[in-house]
């Protein structure tokens, strides 16, 4: 007995031992280390680590963790007086706040000025009125973003809304100097009258996203917002006619907008292609210019942007069919050299191509073009291609035989391989493909495949299993 009584007491001081090494283990860590790890985690296994015990839910929820961290709050599910309070109540309050589908003037104000740390907030479909946004604004100093967001432009916020607020806060000298981002769906115009408001409140904007109602009707600047220097750095734009290139910008390094028929002719377009020139900042440029037939214009716009020399990366679409010379392909070709992505949607036609010379290659790493026709008068693009040795990433539409050969043949640096089709005037491209022989066994590099052509024009498939072959891709995607 005295022997297995010293054995089982044995075995429990052993077990004792090993529970408390593990407990040592895990508690004896320092707190910036346990920090470190929790931080580390997803999201979702965070929020698991907050059930283990009060101390976990500190640790994980420290202010550093907490800092990139946000909140989301959806309608429905609880009212508003219920999440009201468990704002005010939380004991550690995120920077970032997402409503969802939510009546914002059911919101009580009391809310908002606990909300006084927040630096980024996020609406999405939700209902206000102006002294709703007023409130939002005024009790939340430190903001450094804001993003009112709808569905459809028509369910947005109007910009009288925003004017009324704008004026008030002008009006008692109050500016929003910590702002850095706007994002807002507007139902009606942001006419430049209220755009150039915006830059008075928040001085300090660097970027702002504007989606808006594209019949709606311009009210011009005043005179002192037009001599405004708007110190913004980026610039998009959803479906708007407003001249928002009347104001003077000083520092812009993206730019994405769409160029209406109003801006291709008589002072208007003057005026617009002086605000492309004088961007010399500008890195990014996306025009969405499918609401432009003059081919002219068209042109002239391509070339504006190219000359800037901090270009990387420039995106045009257009349904105009412009006619280049043997000139304007060379200089086409000499000033897409310094891009890392170009994207043409333009059906761009030359009668005679200049010889290629590629021991002048361009940096392009990322090219998508469309071509417009598989029949092959569209020879421009597979001139621009042999330019391209580095590319890693190509998205071509309607590709030729001549074109699809260079890029199995030539491109071998390739990582990311996008072929589209879609029907178009003219010719069985089908039949023709049927009979040339593609393989892609040179494409050594290449991880990511995607056929997209669910009409079959070009790729059968038969045609896209003996052009794969016995390659081994990693993500192969057909559509």
């Amino acid at each position: 007995m005295a022997a297995t009584k010293i054995t089982t007491t044995a075995v429990t001081n052993a077990t004792a031992t090993t529970m408390e090494k593990k407990k040592t283990t895990v508690l004896a860590l320092p707190v910036e280390i346990m920090i470190l790890i929790l931080g580390s985690l997803p999201i979702n296994d965070r929020k698991n680590t907050r059930l283990v015990s009060r101390q976990w839910y500190w640790y994980s929820s420290s202010p550093s963790i907490a800092r990139g961290e946000k909140f989301v709050i959806r309608g429905g599910r609880n009212s508003a007086d219920e999440i009201s309070e468990s704002i005010r109540q939380t004991n550690i309050l995120r920077q970032s706040i997402e409503f969802s589908d939510l009546t914002i003037r059911d919101l009580s104000r009391k809310m908002w000025r606990v909300c006084n740390e927040v630096c980024h907030l996020i609406f999405r479909d939700c209902y206000f009125s102006s002294s709703d946004l007023q409130n939002v604004l005024f009790w939340c100093p430190k903001l450094r973003s804001i993003a009112l967001n709808y569905g459809s432009p028509f369910d947005g916020f109007r910009a009288a809304k925003l004017a009324r607020v704008l004026q008030s806060f002008a009006d008692n000298g109050v500016e929003r100097s910590e702002m850095r981002e706007l994002s807002i769906s507007v139902k009606d115009c942001m006419d430049t009258f209220v755009f150039g408001k915006i830059f008075e409140i928040f001085p300090n904007l660097r970027m702002i996203r504007v989606n808006g109602n594209s019949f709606a009707n311009e009210v011009p600047a005043g005179e002192a917002i037009s001599r405004t220097e708007i110190r913004l750095e980026r610039l998009i734009l959803l479906d708007h006619p407003f001249r928002f290139e009347s104001l003077r910008y000083s520092g812009l390094t993206e730019l994405d907008i769409p160029v209406t028929e109003a801006q291709s002719t008589g002072p208007r377009k003057e005026g617009f292609l002086h605000f492309l020139s004088s961007q010399s900042r500008l890195t990014v440029v996306k025009l969405e210019m499918k609401k432009v037939s003059c081919q002219a214009m068209v042109k002239e716009t391509i070339f504006t942007v190219l000359r800037h020399q901090a270009l990387r990366d420039f995106s045009v679409s257009s349904p105009a069919e412009v006619s280049f010379s043997s000139e304007d392909v060379e200089r086409l070709i000499t000033s897409v050299k310094k891009l890392r992505c170009l994207t043409l949607d333009v059906f761009i036609s030359a009668e005679w191509l200049p010889p290629a010379s590629p021991n002048m290659p361009a940096m392009i790493e990322e090219l998508v073009l469309k071509n417009g026709s598989y029949e092959g008068e569209n020879k421009i693009y597979s001139h621009l291609l042999v330019h391209c040795p580095s590319l890693k990433d190509l998205r071509f539409a309607n590709p030729t035989a001549l074109v699809l050969s260079e890029i199995l043949e030539t491109k071998q640096n390739l990582e990311r391989l996008t072929l589209s089709a879609y029907p178009v005037i003219g010719g069985n491209a089908a039949a023709t493909f049927a009979q040339q022989q593609f393989s892609m066994e040179k494409l050594s590099k290449l991880k990511t495949l995607k056929i997209q052509d669910p009409d079959k024009v070009l790729f059968t498939d038969d045609f896209v299993k003996r052009m794969i072959g016995e390659t081994k891709i990693a993500d192969v995607e057909i559509a």
